[in-house]
């Protein structure tokens, strides 16, 4: 079943927090992110629930069980993350290494910008890929970069305060990060497809 509607921001979040074991698997998460081995299942979370958004429009956090699939989409997750998160990063300390050599002490402030345009550009970048893989499952796909981009630039406006908030929740959850980033990031990953996919609907 496709989604078809956008909820507002009080209704999304009485969905996701209706359930009452929602504490509990974000423990689970929040722990499982504090170690590398644990990375795996974590990034196979975010990809499950990002699947039972888009297919079934369940916005309850989904039980920890099947280990074995949530490890093989882990590992999926984690090209994806590669090429979407990890690509950039290179290619931002590239720029900032570029600019504070040619500018010496004036490109730090110039260097700070662009950090700051690469936190609000690429968790929405993220999310439109995780939707183009799972449309296909096809790895080739994530080469054609029109989809994700038309949905960029299609929702931008509707990102960037979704996204402003979440790095704003990351920082002042610092003392027990692990747990506010996981919580966090399943949080963005269902309001931006769900962004995302009712955009898609409007456009038909």
């Amino acid at each position: 079943m496709q989604i078809n509607y956008m909820p507002r921001l009080e209704a999304f979040t009485e969905k996701i927090f209706s359930d009452s074991r929602w504490p509990f698997k974000v423990v689970i998460g929040g722990v499982l992110t504090l170690t590398i081995l644990g990375i795996p299942w974590v990034l196979g979370y975010f990809y499950n629930y990002a699947q039972q958004v888009r297919m079934r429009g369940s916005l309850q956090l989904p039980d920890w069980h099947e280990w074995d699939r949530r490890l093989f989409d882990g590992i999926r997750m984690l090209a994806i993350f590669a090429l979407f998160v990890g690509v950039p990063w290179m290619i931002l300390l590239l720029a900032v290494w570029l600019v504070e050599s040619v500018l010496g002490s004036w490109g730090g402030l110039l260097a700070w910008g662009m950090f700051s345009v690469y936190l609000i550009v690429v968790p929405p970048l993220l999310v439109a890929a995780i939707l183009q893989f799972q449309r296909t499952e096809n790895f080739r796909s994530l080469l054609n970069y029109k989809p994700i981009a038309d949905l960029l630039s299609t929702n931008w406006q509707r990102c960037v305060l979704p996204v402003l908030a979440y790095n704003g929740c990351l920082f002042i959850g610092l003392p027990i990060f692990t747990f506010a980033f996981f919580l966090g990031t399943n949080l963005l990953i269902a309001y931006l497809l769900l962004v995302f996919l009712s955009s898609n609907i409007q456009n038909k």
